[in-house]
């Protein structure tokens, strides 16, 4: 299932058919982000409700490695 916004996730899903879903578990991704811009560095992220991901305090921790502000996309090391 989708990330709700405010949850934690752990990868991202490439794709799905039916009932299956290939999920990145590890190495770099680009993913849209909402809400305030993260940094370069350590940022506690989580998942936005939208299929991005939004910067939070409580949230796990991910190094952010890019930051495409213009098209609202951050590149993470998962």
């Amino acid at each position: 299932r989708a990330c709700e916004d405010g949850e934690d996730f752990i990868g991202c899903m490439l794709n799905s058919k039916g009932e299956y879903a290939c999920v990145q578990l590890d190495g770099y991704v680009q993913l849209a982000y909402s809400g305030s811009i993260p940094s370069a560095g350590l940022n506690g992220l989580v998942a936005d409700g939208n299929g991005g991901v939004r910067v939070a305090d409580s949230g796990r921790q991910y190094i952010v490695t890019d930051i495409d502000t213009e098209n609202k996309k951050v590149g993470i090391i998962l």
